[in-house]
């Protein structure tokens, strides 16, 4: 299907578009106020996500992947506290992460990969206890590690291969006692100094 999308109503509580041809803006979906999930991956919607997210307050599960939205990432996305699911991956994003993203303490997966974001990574991000999946790969993030990640106490996989980070894996990492996944490679940092001790022999997969 291509085009825009259908007419839609505003009672919906689910609404899945996924691997279609529709374009044009987010424009029809902010009036969808009762949403839980909305999934609108591999379509070609393009514009800004702007403030009008805060009509989305019931959303648990947003994936708006492999569309060509641009612009930066509104600070309202941090009002959307029942979101366990935010996947922005492979669109046009710019500038940083909002601060406002460490509101989101139900999260359970970010991935913000292929875009264009930057700045230093927030400590903010450390704010999210129920994280899981955290994947901000192929991006443009410079800066160290945050010490604060290692709070992430769930994490299992954690990528953030493809930016320009520097300095060392912080020592804290050694608390991430469920992480089994771990990619820095592709950054400019001085990986070669080793993980701290305690971690790498958990890991499954790393790259760094």
């Amino acid at each position: 299907m291509h085009g825009a999308a259908p007419v839609l109503s505003d009672t919906l509580v689910s609404l899945t578009l996924s691997c279609n041809n529709f374009s044009g803006s987010l424009e029809p979906f902010y009036k969808l106020r009762n949403l839980e999930t909305l999934v609108l991956r591999v379509n070609s919607y393009s514009g800004c996500l702007d403030h009008r997210v805060v009509n989305w307050k019931q959303l648990v599960f947003l994936d708006l992947s492999h569309n060509s939205l641009s612009g930066t990432i509104p600070p309202e996305i941090g009002s959307l506290t029942s979101l366990k699911v935010l996947f922005l991956a492979s669109n046009l994003f710019s500038g940083s992460l909002p601060t406002s993203i460490g509101n989101l303490i139900h999260l359970i997966a970010l991935d913000g990969s292929d875009n264009n974001l930057t700045g230093p990574l927030m400590p903010e991000l450390g704010q999210l206890a129920s994280l899981e999946q955290l994947n901000l790969s192929c991006n443009r993030f410079n800066g160290p590690l945050p010490p604060g990640l290692a709070n992430l106490r769930l994490l299992e996989q954690l990528n953030l291969s493809g930016n320009e980070l520097v300095g060392s894996v912080p020592a804290e990492y050694a608390a991430l006692s469920n992480l089994r996944e771990l990619f820095l490679d592709g950054n400019a940092g001085n990986w070669g100094g080793g993980l701290p001790d305690g971690l790498s022999p958990q890991l499954d997969e790393w790259h760094y």
